[in-house]
């Protein structure tokens, strides 16, 4: 494990049981509205061809490949910025 992530759990260690839970509630607020902003830029390189413009077969590939996100999260977030492009 790197210094960095060493550094961080001993932080983790010194906070209170109600501070820990509430970082963890923001941590996830902050994770849910990023993943968002992933779903509107997917949702404009899509629309702009963008994936295709960067050598890339398709969008899938591009998500895969250069945003290095899993199989089934590309297609959920795929699935979700062409429902939310269309309207």
């Amino acid at each position: 494990m790197s210094e960095r992530f060493t550094a961080y759990f001993e932080q983790l260690e010194r906070l209170s049981t109600e501070d820990l839970d509430r970082s963890a509630v923001d941590l996830v607020l902050a994770e849910k509205q990023n993943v968002a902003f992933v779903i509107a830029h997917i949702a404009e390189i899509s629309r702009r061809k963008a994936d295709l413009e960067r050598a890339y077969p398709n969008l899938f590939v591009y998500c895969l490949r250069r945003l290095n996100l899993s199989e089934g999260s590309v297609s959920l977030r795929i699935q979700v910025a062409k429902s939310t492009s269309s309207t």
